[in-house]
């Protein structure tokens, strides 16, 4: 059965991060969360572990891959690793961790 588009949107827009403009690998353009310099890791089954310059919040319907680059404030991020992010049984969000991209 699911939520209906509107009920995504509305859950979507109550997450509690800053909403920002980010441009998409294909030069879309969509309103997501962002946050910068997030330190977060994430620890394999080995116990090496990686950092990550920020993590965007992307709608869950946005045409993102890992290895795309991403603007978010005049500044290029190449997407990383991707997670889908859910609230109760529901995908609401692409959690996409990012790092610096210099070209």
């Amino acid at each position: 059965m699911g939520l209906s588009p509107d009920l995504f949107k509305k859950i979507f827009d109550s997450l509690p991060f800053p909403k920002v403009p980010i441009t998409l690998a294909d030069q879309t353009t969509v309103r997501g969360y962002f946050i910068l310099k997030t330190t977060s890791t994430s620890t394999d089954e080995f116990g090496f572990s990686e950092e990550f310059d920020a993590t965007a919040y992307l709608p869950f319907n946005a045409n993102i891959n890992a290895g795309d680059i991403i603007t978010v404030l005049n500044q290029q991020y190449i997407a990383v690793k991707l997670e889908d992010y859910y609230v109760g049984t529901e995908k609401v969000a692409i959690k996409t961790y990012l790092k610096v991209y210099y070209g």
